[in-house]
């Protein structure tokens, strides 16, 4: 992925879908930088970005304020 990120996806009904991804080295960025990635490319694709089963709520509320919904344990961002 991105620098000291690493994490698992994939891509099923036009959404990219994340179901990990953890920065080895906080602090330094490139967590930001991996998600601008995704929204980039899905907005390219006519794709929306999917962050899956989130349990972590600092993680959540960091999405919410980039603008993704909340449903259920997912957040959903639709960037078509």
């Amino acid at each position: 992925m991105i620098g000291s990120v690493r994490g698992i996806y994939f891509t099923k009904n036009k959404t990219y879908n994340i179901v990990a991804i953890q920065n080895t080295k906080g602090g330094n960025g490139h967590f930001e930088r991996a998600v601008e990635w995704f929204e980039k490319s899905a907005k390219r694709d006519k794709y929306k970005v999917a962050f899956l089963e989130t349990m972590n709520p600092k993680l959540g509320f960091w999405l919410e304020k980039r603008g993704y919904i909340k449903n259920e344990n997912n957040y959903i961002k639709c960037l078509a």
